[in-house]
């Protein structure tokens, strides 16, 4: 179902002859080929933008911030991003709580290494800290 001029464009068929169309129909289907290929290249330039800006980031940034995008994607039904406006005294505790969560998980000192419950909180922390950093 054709809703906008947008859509009508998109779904006109591209073997169709132009020759053929009324003047009116032929100047509205131009013009709206011309927005729509403006959009196109904004959005091509933005995704340009936001690959320099990955491509910026260190590979284990990027793998971390990653990591970090998932957890709180996994959340998102949930808790959406209530963040925003909790309480930053809640916020607070909550970075605490992950803090305590990730040193009950770390081995003692003569047997550290790094578990994969270990990164799990540790992303978790670094989730908080950013809720409370944006705040």
């Amino acid at each position: 179902m054709i809703t906008s001029m947008m859509d009508w464009v998109t779904d006109m068929p591209h073997d169709i002859e132009i020759t053929n169309m009324a003047p009116k129909t032929h100047k509205q289907w131009l013009e709206a080929r011309a927005e729509l290929y403006k959009l196109k290249k904004a959005e091509e330039e933005k995704n340009i933008e936001a690959r320099r800006l990955f491509d910026f980031l260190r590979p284990e940034l990027r793998a971390f911030v990653m990591e970090m995008e998932r957890t709180l994607r996994k959340h998102d039904p949930i808790k959406g991003d209530s963040y925003k406006t909790i309480d930053p005294i809640i916020l607070d505790s909550l970075l605490n709580s992950e803090y305590d969560e990730y040193i009950l998980e770390s081995p003692p000192y003569e047997e550290f290494t790094i578990t994969s419950e270990m990164k799990k909180e540790l992303l978790d922390l670094a989730n908080a800290a950013m809720m409370l950093w944006s705040r």
